[in-house]
């Protein structure tokens, strides 16, 4: 009787360990979405001045590490340390770039909540709806979490992968060239960007 109940008190543990845990992935990915629709909210910020209150949003939320890593697939492997560092850095410039382009398109949209799915362990999805002009946009949160806390490493935006799309163009960009060359073609995108007024 007593292994049962201790095996019963263990269990109520676990559920509750869980249950807490998920509960810390919603409050996060909750928090940095709002924060994000606050800050493109504010009227008295410059366009220089928003950027860096988002891309600190964005650095807080995104494990922009492990996004490049994946993006990579197999080839990451085949890598020196310094040119995972380089290619790392240039991924992360170039996916805030795009995140913040398309934020400029920005109009008062709402953002729903669904109730997170464990997809494994470590890994949460968190599906939400975007509410823009009457249209639903679905999209899909995937967090990981490393070192004790969520950390976002892909989004599916009606049901396309960002990772899954990098992965592709630059799957196909090493077999026509080489690693230096996808380098210096995200170089080239990276510079292409505008500077904020």
């Amino acid at each position: 009787m007593k292994k049962v109940i201790a095996g019963c008190l263990m269990l109520m543990t676990v559920c509750t360990s869980f249950g807490q845990s998920i509960q810390e992935a919603e409050v996060m990915l909750k928090g940095t979405v709002n924060s994000v629709l606050e800050t493109l909210r504010l009227q008295d910020l410059d366009n220089t001045a928003r950027r860096e209150k988002l891309i600190k949003v964005l650095d807080r939320a995104f494990k922009f590490d492990l996004m490049a890593k994946i993006s990579l697939g197999r080839s990451w492997q085949t890598l020196n340390d310094e040119q995972k560092k380089i290619f790392s850095e240039l991924f992360e410039q170039r996916l805030k770039d795009s995140y913040m382009e398309k934020l400029k398109l920005y109009s008062e949209e709402t953002v729903t909540f669904e109730d997170p799915i464990m997809s494994k362990p470590r890994h949460l999805y968190i599906p939400t709806y975007l509410l823009s002009n009457g249209k639903r946009i679905s999209m899909l949160y995937k967090l990981y979490k490393i070192s004790g806390s969520w950390r976002i490493y892909d989004l599916e935006i009606q049901g396309i992968s960002i990772i899954s799309t990098y992965r592709s163009q630059f799957t196909q960009a090493l077999k026509e060239g080489s690693f230096n060359e996808l380098i210096e073609s995200m170089k080239a995108k990276v510079e292409e960007v505008p500077t904020e007024e």
